[in-house]
């Protein structure tokens, strides 16, 4: 549980930073200047990549969870194939 609270404070922060530095400068028109649209941009991308292992781990969890019963049911029909009807019948 410290783990997960600190990196998920880690995480947040992070993306509560770019989140504003991008903000900042699409907002304000005194940052309009290479620099700023530089680090505008390198803000996007990190924010970019942290939702991109959001949704990649988020679906490999998922992906866990639909393969298993899966890998199950071909366990069931390759290795008890006598007592497959009876795992998978509508009574159970």
């Amino acid at each position: 549980v410290l783990f997960f609270s600190l990196f998920l404070l880690i995480y947040l922060l992070s993306l509560l930073g770019n989140v504003l530095i991008v903000l900042l400068v699409a907002l304000d028109g005194r940052l309009h200047t290479p620099m700023y649209f530089f680090i505008c941009n390198l803000s996007l991308v990190e924010l970019y990549c942290i939702t991109q292992y959001y949704f990649f781990f988020s679906l490999a969890a998922t992906e866990l969870f639909i393969l298993t019963p899966m890998a199950f049911d071909r366990y069931a029909a390759i290795c008890r194939p006598f007592h497959y009807a009876l795992l998978f019948s509508p009574q159970t």
